[in-house]
């Protein structure tokens, strides 16, 4: 019987007669220097825009060695690249607050999604009854049609993946139910930071425009619907930091969204 052959670059302990990985030192290298690196130029109050780029690589780094770690199973490790991506979090987010302040965020200028010139950049899936156009500056959709069991997405920001931003937007219901997405994946998971907008009692009303603005800065994420109180939560480490902004559509949906725009900050 032929011996599984492992990689000659995972160290092995030999334990009680069998082999286990050990630690991954050389990663657990890389991730102490990509967050040492980031924390020193966060130190000089003069270079908080490139600290947050740095803190950007450190991020998406050491969460990609700590997706890593659960593949070799060395608890060790898991354990290590968790604390580190949580200490990193935790200064990114801070370093956003004291960097985008309200004055800053006002001389950031708005990027209209609903131009002629974005249209390419939504993407949709294909299902039986959904539709979705954008004329005059105007987003319209339609939902799915009753009894596919399927709901309509679509979605802008693919290609830039929008970390820290303001979404600016109104809308108006005419029936149904939509799920707002931010920082958006590949898929429309928990991952990602999501609001629910429907016509209901307390919430929208047929046929009445309802201005709405989404701030996502660091992990604060604040969603303000018209004059009502603005929510206000901080977003769990476990939740995506960047993405696009992504509709989920319900059967009976008829909506359009009048304007949305967004400052990108990061």
């Amino acid at each position: 019987m032929r011996a599984a052959v492992l990689p000659l670059s995972v160290p092995l302990l030999i334990v009680g007669g069998a082999a286990v990985q050990a630690p991954n030192e050389p990663d657990r290298d890389q991730a102490s220097r990509l967050h040492a690196e980031a924390k020193a130029l966060a130190a000089n109050p003069d270079k908080g825009r490139e600290a947050l780029d740095r803190y950007k690589q450190a991020e998406e780094e050491v969460y990609r060695l700590f997706e890593r770690s659960f593949v070799s199973r060395v608890k060790e490790d898991q354990e290590f690249f968790e604390r580190q991506y949580r200490g990193i979090l935790d200064e990114s987010n801070a370093l956003c607050a004291a960097v985008f302040t309200p004055e800053t965020i006002a001389t950031v200028p708005w990027i209209d999604l609903l131009t002629p010139d974005r249209v390419r950049d939504w993407i949709a899936n294909s299902v039986e009854g959904f539709s979705w156009r954008i004329e005059r500056g105007t987003l319209r959709i339609v939902g799915p049609a009753e009894g596919t069991g399927k709901k309509g997405i679509l979605s802008t920001g693919d290609r830039e993946k929008w970390r820290d931003f303001v979404l600016d937007f109104e809308v108006t219901f005419e029936s149904g139910k939509v799920e707002l997405f931010v920082r958006l994946g590949p898929h429309a998971d928990r991952r990602a930071m999501s609001v629910s907008l429907a016509v209901a009692p307390g919430q929208l009303t047929p046929g009445t425009p309802s201005g709405c603005e989404i701030s996502c800065i660091g992990n604060r994420f604040v969603l303000k619907v018209g004059d009502r109180p603005p929510f206000e939560t901080e977003m769990p480490w476990t939740a995506s930091r960047k993405g696009s902004v992504g509709i989920v559509v319900d059967k009976g949906t008829k909506v359009k969204f009048s304007r949305m725009r967004i400052q990108a900050l990061r």
